[in-house]
């Protein structure tokens, strides 16, 4: 019922939708069944395949309005902004078009902008206390506790289940001591939040893993990581919660069937937003 509702919605037609629908999926499974060496070769060009089949997709139509564009940025700064104190250098991890981390570079020394594919538009320019970095999602080639601030919107969950842990450990080596990460990304329970959502009730798409607080958590301890400050974050607006809230709820919905549970929880578990500390 509710991906009948979520197609209804959509401006896309339902063939639309279909075809995006079974392009993701296909490259996902590609990348599900890959070996590391094979992920490496299948991050740099799946973006390109699928915005070339896909000329319609909603990535696109947000990079030509700029009011979209600058929406989103104005709520990310804001959301950013009370972090920035004392920040010298600051570093985004899948900046996209890099709007963010353009902005961003006003209020910093130095902005590392690392990415799998050159996403900025042609015409971009680039301030010069910015650098753009493209990566394997594996070797990157920033020293060793250089990074006051880390940041990352809707990246999670595109990874490799496998790779998770590899990504927190590439943060934790290039935070400085007591240097931040703040991260956001979808919650598992009111998804799947990829193309998936009109026709599945698990992640199909380029969301191979969505998460958990607690899961992340766990994950994130294990690494090294401490001091958690959790977010209740929603489109356009978050306001800070405790752990125990997130871990309250998520307790309670995981006993309900997934076709319900992604209805009732979304009011208390939309998306999830943290900020640690190395």
């Amino acid at each position: 019922m509710i991906k009948y509702f979520l197609k209804k919605l959509n401006k896309r037609s339902e063939e639309d939708l279909r075809l995006h629908y079974e392009v993701e999926k296909s490259i996902a499974e590609k990348l599900k069944k890959a070996t590391k060496n094979e992920r490496k070769v299948i991050y740099r060009t799946m973006y390109d395949e699928l915005f070339e089949k896909i000329p319609n997709h909603s990535r696109l139509q947000r990079r030509a309005s700029s009011s979209k564009t600058k929406k989103t940025n104005n709520y990310n700064i804001k959301f950013l902004k009370k972090h920035l104190n004392g920040i010298k250098s600051f570093c985004e991890f899948a900046p996209g078009d890099g709007k963010l981390s353009i902005k961003i570079s006003e209020f910093v020394e130095k902005v590392y902008s690392i990415d799998i594919s050159n996403q900025l538009l042609k015409d971009e320019l680039i301030p010069e206390n910015m650098e753009l970095i493209i990566y394997d999602g594996y070797n990157l080639n920033i020293k060793k506790e250089t990074i006051d601030l880390v940041f990352s919107n809707q990246l999670i969950e595109h990874f490799h289940p496998d790779e998770t842990e590899t990504h927190f450990k590439i943060v934790y080596d290039i935070l400085k001591p007591k240097g931040s990460y703040i991260f956001k990304t979808p919650h598992n329970f009111s998804g799947p939040w990829d193309i998936s959502r009109y026709f599945s009730n698990t992640p199909q798409g380029f969301h191979l893993k969505e998460w958990t607080y607690f899961e992340l958590i766990k994950l994130m301890k294990s690494v090294g990581f401490k001091n958690f400050k959790t977010y209740y974050y929603a489109k356009y607006f978050f306001f800070r919660l405790p752990v125990f809230y997130f871990i309250f709820f998520e307790k309670i919905f995981s006993v309900i069937p997934k076709s319900l549970r992604r209805i009732i929880s979304f009011p208390f578990l939309p998306h999830i937003a943290i900020k640690t500390d190395k």
